[in-house]
């Protein structure tokens, strides 16, 4: 409990029955800012928040947000996945194509070994690149139509 003395909450919830000892907890995730957001935000499959969030931060705190989604950093493999489903919203938008590219990079950098070793994560990243490469044929399509009518304007001024 806050204050001067030194003070423990301990409400019946935490107590054994014989009240003698208090019960371990089993929470193993010790959550950012940002993992608490985007724990959230996967409960109802609205990632904007969490993306929103994360725009908002300066380089080294992506950096540190992003590595503390491994177990190793207090997340966990749930919480990588989920971060993983942000990024194919993120893809499937067809906004911040650039951004939710240098988050994956930053992402397969840091856990390379944990997304190697983990199916579920494998099977994500998967679906990632079928919506990297969608998003990326739409880009593309526009990217040639503004060529193609650049190329035209260009040969009827000149």
């Amino acid at each position: 409990v806050a204050g001067l003395d030194i003070a423990f909450n301990v409400n019946e919830n935490m107590l054994d029955e014989d009240d003698s000892r208090l019960k371990q907890s089993f929470a193993a995730e010790n959550l950012t800012t940002f993992g608490i957001i985007l724990k959230k935000c996967a409960e109802i499959s609205e990632y904007t928040n969490a993306f929103n969030h994360l725009i908002t931060l300066n380089s080294s705190m992506i950096d540190y947000e992003i590595k503390s989604l491994s177990p190793l950093g207090g997340g966990s493999i749930s919480l990588m996945e989920k971060f993983m489903r942000m990024l194919i919203e993120m893809f499937n938008s067809n906004v911040n194509f650039e951004l939710a590219q240098s988050y994956l990079a930053l992402f397969l950098k840091s856990h390379e070994e944990l997304v190697a070793g983990s199916e579920s994560l494998m099977e994500a990243l998967e679906e990632i690149e079928r919506a990297q490469n969608e998003s990326w044929m739409k880009i593309e399509q526009k990217l040639f139509y503004g060529i193609g009518v650049v190329s035209n304007l260009r040969n009827y001024c000149c």
